[in-house]
C-alpha cells in the first residue's frame, strides 16, 4: 500500500484520468446516440466502480482477462457482474472480435505484463485492430519508483525475462 502522501497524488491522477475517459465516453455517446461499445483488456471491476454510474450506463462494457482472474469477486465488484460482459482470452490474440468492433479499447497498466516486447507489440496491434479508438496507460520506465513494490530504481537494474 502506498504511503499517505503518495496515495493522495495517485488518487489525484486517477481521478483526472477517469474524468478524461468519462468525457470521451460522453462525447462518443452523444455522437452515436447509443451505448459506447468498450473492450477493457485486463479490465478490473474495481476500475469500473471508480467510473461514475451515469457514465457506465452509457456503455456496453466487455472485460478481457486470463482464465480465473475474475473468480471469487468481492461483494462490491459482484454487483457489476450483471452489467459487464466478462470474457476469457489473451490480449495477443483477439481473433474472436471483428475489425473495429469496439468504439474504444481500454488497457490500464496491463500491456507491460503480457510478455516480452514482441508480445506487447502483438497485444497493441490487436487492440488497434479491434478498436476505433484506444485508451492505454502504462507506467513510465523513466519514473524512478517501481510501481508494484514501490522500490526506487530497482526496475532499472533487472534484466528482462
Amino acid at each position: 500500500m502506498l504511503p499517505k502522501p503518495l496515495r493522495r497524488v495517485s488518487l489525484y491522477f486517477r481521478k483526472r484520468r477517469n474524468r478524461r475517459l468519462c468525457e470521451i465516453i460522453d462525447t462518443l455517446h452523444q455522437a452515436t446516440g447509443g451505448p459506447v461499445n468498450v473492450l477493457d483488456i485486463g479490465g478490473s471491476l474495481v476500475f469500473w466502480l471508480s467510473v461514475p454510474e451515469i457514465t457506465r450506463n452509457k456503455c456496453s462494457i466487455h472485460t478481457l482477462n486470463l482464465p480465473g482472474v475474475l473468480e471469487n469477486l468481492p461483494p462490491e465488484e459482484e454487483s457489476l457482474r450483471k452489467t459487464v460482459n466478462m470474457i476469457t482470452g489473451d490480449a495477443r490474440d483477439l481473433s474472436m472480435f471483428a475489425d473495429q468492433s469496439f468504439d474504444i479499447v481500454i488497457c490500464n497498466s496491463v500491456i507491460e505484463h503480457v510478455g516480452n516486447w514482441l508480445d506487447m507489440r502483438k497485444a497493441a496491434n490487436e487492440a488497434r485492430r479491434v478498436g476505433k479508438r484506444g485508451w492505454f496507460q502504462a507506467p513510465a520506465f523513466e519514473f524512478p519508483l517501481e510501481q508494484h513494490f514501490l522500490l526506487p530504481f530497482i526496475h532499472w537494474l533487472a534484466d528482462p525475462l
